[in-house]
């Protein structure tokens, strides 16, 4: 089930023969997800990809490891927190029981 926003298109073809001789078909989608695919094709889509700007995720996959890359011309990862920051962990009006626990102690 798909968020109402999204559309997604799927079809059963080598992708070889679809970089090759229906370039267009991959143009006109938003987003490239390439699985299991040969380096020599691999090659032809990522560059396909690349000229007409869209994202291409490749996935592999080893047995039990794999890998997931992204080409993609343009990627802005803004860190929007700081790393270092120091919080303050100190109590400005401790509640009574604190107070009192804290006063029997020597």
């Amino acid at each position: 089930e798909l968020n109402p926003d999204v559309r997604g298109a799927h079809r059963v073809a080598r992708v070889s023969d679809l970089v090759s001789k229906e370039p267009q078909f991959i143009r006109q989608h938003s987003l490239v997800v390439a699985a299991q695919v040969d380096p020599q094709t691999l090659q032809q889509l990522g560059e396909l990809c690349w000229a007409a700007n869209l994202p291409l995720v490749v996935c592999r996959t080893y047995g039990l490891l794999g890998s997931v890359r992204l080409q993609i011309r343009s990627l802005d990862i803004v860190e929007s927190k700081s790393e270092n920051k120091l919080w303050d962990l100190r109590l400005r009006e401790p509640f009574p029981e604190l107070d009192r626990m804290t006063d029997a102690l020597d």
